[in-house]
């Protein structure tokens, strides 16, 4: 998911896909895509009111640590659709937003936000990272904001 993000966005291009224990962010691209669109016909025209918004608009973004490389986290995150478990962020987020919508069409980025050098630190990381990101559509399950 990380090389296919790179490759769509042409950003974080450097980011190791193998390298392990870190804190990582996936979002959904077209969720992304369709609010933006949104702003820009709102606003046609006001190059700097669009910026503006989009600058503080909210994604729909899970925050998770792993001790494993980012490569294979989301591999399983696609398995977990796959298998239908209910503990899947991106599932419940398919069912919440995405129900009418071809599930094979809505696309997920991923990217590393941080590597870490131990597990508290990660553990600790990924929970100052969630409430950080509040304002936007967590897609964290209450038991992951307090579970560290």
């Amino acid at each position: 998911m990380l090389c296919w993000t790179k490759a769509k966005t042409s950003k974080l291009t450097t980011q190791d896909c193998h390298k392990r224990n870190l804190v990582y962010e996936t979002w959904c691209i077209t969720c992304q895509r369709k609010d933006e669109e949104e702003i820009e016909e709102m606003h046609r025209g006001d190059a700097g009111k669009i910026k503006e918004i989009k600058m503080k608009m909210k994604i729909h973004k899970y925050v998770g640590e792993t001790s494993r490389s980012i490569f294979e986290r989301t591999q399983e995150h696609k398995n977990d659709i796959e298998a239908l478990k209910t503990s899947s962020h991106m599932l419940r987020h398919l069912l919440d937003r995405h129900e009418n919508d071809s599930w094979k069409e809505v696309e997920f980025g991923a990217k590393v936000l941080r590597f870490t050098r131990s597990s508290f630190e990660r553990q600790l990381l990924e929970s100052v990272l969630i409430q950080e990101n509040r304002d936007h559509h967590l897609l964290n399950s209450r038991s992951e904001y307090n579970r560290c």
